[in-house]
């Protein structure tokens, strides 16, 4: 039974701190006394266990702070004049301090909004914005990454001018995400899963912050994450591994994380919907359990979702799809169905990823002659036709042979075909392959010209796209051909490998053709 509760990212509540120096347009030293301005004094009181690390604002961490006058619309007020401009601040000996002091303005004597942040950004706010782009380390593994992946806004709005502390509570931005690990069948205790190793996955890395309201919106640009820490044993389980990311809306069946076991990845999908909220902590809790057969890992997680109040329900996050599985998932979450012809399994569309299956990039050439220079250097790599994103979402990314021959572009447990098992999938469909793997639209000649006997019939599901190439001069027939890389390189001719292709022009599934091994082509996965 999966349980659930609420805990809180903590907040950090500070509330000013030592004398921190700021003005309006300089570091010059200024004097406070009567008829000058008056200084403005911050003093934290700082709520335990409110940081990533479990500790208070650390020696070092610096913060940005600005001030404006307060006014009916806060909004207009911050993009206009600014008293103190992001000032920097520096925990120094338990207290944020800045060159020269803080003064309250002169030019206005009613109230003022402050608004301070965590990590400080010499760039700041662009002046004509309320907004500021927030951004969490791709790799979090490093302390100090970790630390400053930690968002914090502290907003002191319509504060009367005094000469007590200011108090500013910084409160988190960003979600936490927990992974604890349950040794299961086939393990005497927690010791043997220690070396687990986790990858988060697909996730959104920046964000925007309102300094305004304190909302977090507009999640994007989504890449891999590696967590911070390692797994140690505590009460039986392994706990220890964490990941900051952006507040974001997860859709169901998305590809969540991958757990490392030895040599095995599990990639592990939530069947349900998921939102991560802005200073709240996200627990995983997985059971490992080890087949009585031999090595092979199987995973049965729950999620402990933070809704208060709520009971828990018998939703399940699913784990390394069986032989039923009706889909399988790249290394960066594109879905792909799972396509069963004769005794063969195939993916259902050509392959997008961008990263090896082991989660290192794939380099991305889009200069022409950069690609043509692959030739000579063997450089693995992959484009988009016309380096427009519109086709690859369509017609998936074109790969050439270098990148194709690593054996870890498909996904884990699946390969690149060769030429003898395109050859098994000609026979069995015989004479009219190509009418039955072609998609039911979308095919053309050279001239552009689409014709009812240029279209297939997609029997299976295999929707066979013209997705074109590209050669080392050019992009080139896309719309009337489509060609997939094999496994298999071309006696006698080093820089040749073989590829499979289908045609505007006829119903044949072709093998029998070879080209550069510079040459840009679409790829489908086969099961092992």
């Amino acid at each position: 039974m999966k349980t659930r509760d609420i805990v809180f990212y903590t907040t950090l509540a500070v509330a000013a701190l030592a004398m921190a120096g700021c003005e309006k347009s300089n570091d010059m030293p200024q004097e406070s006394g009567p008829g000058l301005p008056a200084e403005i004094r911050f003093a934290p009181a700082i709520v335990p266990l409110t940081r990533a690390t479990g500790t208070a604002f650390e020696e070092g961490d610096t913060v940005g702070i600005y001030c404006v006058e307060s006014t009916d619309d806060p909004a207009a007020a911050i993009v206009g004049e600014r008293y103190i401009d992001n000032k920097q601040l520096t925990m120094t000996a338990g207290t944020l301090t800045g060159t020269t002091p803080c003064f309250w303005p002169t030019e206005y004597t009613g109230l003022s909004d402050f608004y301070a942040y965590f990590p400080y950004n010499e760039k700041g706010l662009s002046d004509d914005k309320q907004s500021y782009e927030i951004s969490v380390a791709l790799d979090q593994s490093d302390d100090e990454a970790f630390r400053t992946s930690d968002h914090m806004l502290a907003r002191a709005q319509n504060t009367a001018r005094t000469e007590k502390a200011i108090p500013l509570d910084f409160k988190r931005l960003m979600s936490l995400l927990d992974f604890v690990l349950l040794p299961g069948t086939g393990y005497d205790d927690v010791d043997g899963i220690l070396a687990a190793e986790v990858q988060v996955m697909n996730m959104a890395q920046v964000a925007n912050v309102d300094f305004v309201t304190g909302e977090v919106s507009s999640p994007a640009i989504k890449a891999n994450i590696t967590p911070h820490g390692s797994f140690r044993a505590s009460d039986g389980k392994a706990v220890g591994v964490e990941a900051i990311v952006p507040p974001q809306h997860i859709d169901a069946r998305s590809y969540l994380f991958n757990v490392r076991i030895g040599e095995r990845n599990f990639r592990c999908t939530t069947d349900k919907e998921l939102t991560f909220e802005a200073g709240r902590r996200y627990t995983f809790t997985l059971t490992i359990n080890r087949a009585a057969a031999g090595g092979e890992v199987a995973l049965s997680p729950t999620i402990e979702d933070w809704t208060p109040g709520t009971a828990s329900s018998e939703e399940t996050v699913e784990v390394d799809p069986d032989l039923d599985a009706k889909v399988v998932r790249d290394i960066d979450g594109n879905e792909y169905a799972i396509v069963r012809i004769g005794t063969q399994q195939w993916t259902g569309a050509n392959l997008r990823t961008t990263h090896y299956n082991d989660g290192t990039p794939i380099t991305l050439l889009e200069d022409q002659e950069a690609w043509a220079q692959c030739e000579n250097s063997e450089e693995a790599a992959y484009c988009l036709y016309d380096n427009d994103a519109t086709n690859s979402e369509l017609y998936g990314m074109l790969y050439n042979w270098h990148a194709a021959n690593t054996g870890k572009l498909c996904p884990e447990g699946w390969h690149i075909p060769s030429v003898e098992e395109w050859k098994t999938l000609s026979d069995y469909l015989g004479s009219n392959a190509g009418a039955m793997l072609k998609s039911t639209s979308g095919w053309s000649d050279t001239w552009g010209e689409s014709k009812p006997e240029y279209q297939g019939t997609d029997d299976y599901g295999f929707t066979a796209l013209p997705g074109g190439a590209r050669k080392w001069n050019q992009f080139e027939t896309l719309g009337s051909k489509g060609t997939w890389w094999t496994t298999d390189a071309v006696p006698d001719y080093p820089l040749s490998a073989s590829y499979a292709r289908l045609d505007a022009s006829d119903q044949i599934l072709s093998t029998g053709s070879s080209w550069g091994k510079e040459t840009g082509c679409s790829i489908r996965c086969l099961k092992d």
